[in-house]
This record gives structure tokens, C-alpha cells and sequence, in this order.
């Protein structure tokens, strides 16, 4: 189906109007097709349409033959703009708010006007459809239930590892957002802290060139260093669930800690080692360690 015939059934069913109130619209995170019926109605009649970028929502509504108002809002200007923007819902306007890919609020900008708009009693009305989220879950068949989602990572070395840490123990599939310029940092941390989980790094998806691969953040680097894996976009980056904590008792961890560093491994080699090779949390062998030297034994 071509795009121009697309447009022509999509547009010619639509209502005149909408209702009042916010509309949270999702958009596609690549492929132009992945756009549902309704959030074609809502940014074909919206009074307004709030957007993280005008230039990035230009291509989609070019697309598509649609041309409504449109006004920038990201987290630069949003203290700026968002008295305007409530006048006209307090007006009873149709405003719609869409981030430049996915669903609004997802690690994207958004929650302060959809915050306002409810605490003046303004209807919110989402329009759901894609999310690069739900996406890398649906095909990386890793536990999409329980999961746990934390957006975009600290990008200084300290702070990625500490927050690294305070996620070693959730008992299900972990998804971070990530540039892939960045990866790198992120895999040497996962490794550092995760020991040797399985991860699957999401690209380009529902594009020409979608990928999702598989390995250690060890086997990452690797084919990131070989140029295996283009250094470009923004990547959907999945940690698989942490083994049992069942699986390794403490005594067991704490000979292999005796071992290591009988064998002329520091304390810190010695945790680092054993994080990786057994893939408990580090915070764990780190205690374990701890213990060791209050003992006098490391």
C-alpha cells in the first residue's frame, strides 16, 4: 500500500473535530507505517500540537498530508511555554503533545504539562501505539514480566556505576535507553557490576537495518572494537534477570574470595573477578569480602 493511498483512507473517515483536553500521542520510532488510525484523527484536527522537535514531526505529518499548528516544547522552553499551552486547554482546545519518537513521557519530555493539565481537572487523553520499551521486550524473549525500565543511564563513570549497582538485585529483565556512542561505558559497567548476564542490544528497529543482538557485555565490546556494530542512534540495551541467589551460597563465594586473593589478586581484583565469574551482584561479593578482611584474611 502506498503512502498516498494510506493518507486517502486514513484522512477521509476522520471527524471534524475532538473533544477538549491533552492528548498524549504515540508515534512511530522508525518506520513511518507504524502510526495507529486514531492518532491520525487527533494530529489531523488538534488546535495544537506540542512538539519536541517541529522539524522531526514535519517528516511524519509531511507523510501523511497533515498540517496543524505546531509548537515546540521540550525541556528547554516548557517553563516558557506552559502557561500558553493551558490557556488554550483551559479554552477547551484539543491539544495533542507527541515526543520525536514513541510514546510521550518514555524518557521523554512531557510530564510537567500532563501533570498541570490534571491538577486543573483538563481531560488526558492517551493515544497509545508504539514504544521502543515494549518493542525490544516483544522480540528479545526475555522475561517481559517483571521488568524493570530506567531510561536513559548517568553518563559520568561513578554515577552509572552506583546507579549499576542499586539494580544488581531486581529480579527481572532490566531496560536502559542508550546512544550508541556511548555504549561502550555502558557495557564496561554492566560487566563490572553484572558479571556475565546476557544482554541484547536493540538497534534501528522497525528500520531497514533493525538488529538485535546477543552476548556478554564482554562479547559486546568486542564486536563494538571490531566495528561490528555502527556506533550511531540511540539503542534499547536489555540485561537479563540475575541467577538465583539460591544457586552460589556464601561460603562457596567466600573460599573463591580466599582463593583469588591467596593467588595475589587485591581485594578489589578479587571482587571485580568473582562478579564476573559467578554473576552475583557485586554488592554482594563486595560484602562477602568486606567480612574477609574485618577477619583478618584478606
Amino acid at each position: 500500500m502506498t503512502s498516498d493511498t494510506t493518507q486517502q483512507i486514513y484522512t477521509s473517515k476522520l471527524p471534524a473535530g475532538l473533544k477538549g483536553g491533552l492528548y498524549s500521542v504515540a508515534t512511530p520510532i522508525g518506520n513511518l507505517k507504524d502510526i495507529t488510525l486514531r492518532a491520525l484523527e487527533v494530529l489531523e484536527h488538534a488546535d495544537m500540537l506540542l512538539c519536541e522537535d517541529t522539524r522531526v514531526t514535519r517528516k511524519l505529518l509531511s507523510h501523511y498530508g497533515l498540517n496543524p499548528p505546531m509548537r515546540a516544547y521540550h525541556e528547554h522552553n516548557a517553563v516558557q511555554q506552559r502557561e500558553g499551552v493551558l490557556a488554550l486547554l483551559r479554552a477547551g482546545k484539543a491539544v495533542a503533545l507527541v515526543s520525536d519518537a514513541g510514546t510521550p513521557l518514555m524518557s521523554d519530555p512531557g510530564a510537567d504539562i500532563v501533570e498541570a493539565a490534571h491538577a486543573e481537572g483538563i481531560p488526558v487523553y492517551p493515544i497509545p501505539g508504539a514504544s521502543a520499551l515494549v518493542v525490544a521486550l516483544s522480540a528479545s524473549g526475555m522475561p517481559a514480566v517483571p521488568s524493570f525500565f530506567a531510561g536513559f543511564l548517568p553518563t559520568k563513570a561513578k554515577a552509572l556505576r552506583d546507579t549499576l549497582q542499586s539494580y544488581q538485585s531486581i529480579p527481572g529483565t532490566l531496560v536502559f535507553y542508550e546512544r550508541a556512542s556511548r555504549l561502550k561505558n555502558l557495557f564496561t559497567a554492566i560487566g563490572e557490576m553484572m558479571g556475565d548476564r546476557q544482554l541484547i542490544l536493540a538497534r534501528e528497529m522497525t528500520k531497514q537495518y533493525e538488529s538485535f543482538v546477543r552476548g556478554t557485555a564482554g562479547a559486546l565490546i568486542a564486536q563494538l572494537e571490531a566495528g561490528d556494530i555502527p556506533e550511531k542512534g540511540e539503542c534499547v540495551v536489555l540485561v537479563a534477570p540475575p541467577p538465583p541467589q539460591s544457586e552460589v551460597s556464601d561460603a562457596q563465594l567466600v573460599a573463591q574470595l580466599e582463593t583469588l586473593i591467596k593467588s595475589g589478586e587485591s581485594v578489589k581484583e578479587a571482587v571485580a573477578l568473582l562478579t564476573k565469574q559467578s554473576g552475583c551482584p557485586r554488592n554482594r561479593v563486595y560484602t562477602l569480602a568486606l567480612s574477609l578482611k574485618d577477619a583478618g584474611k584478606a
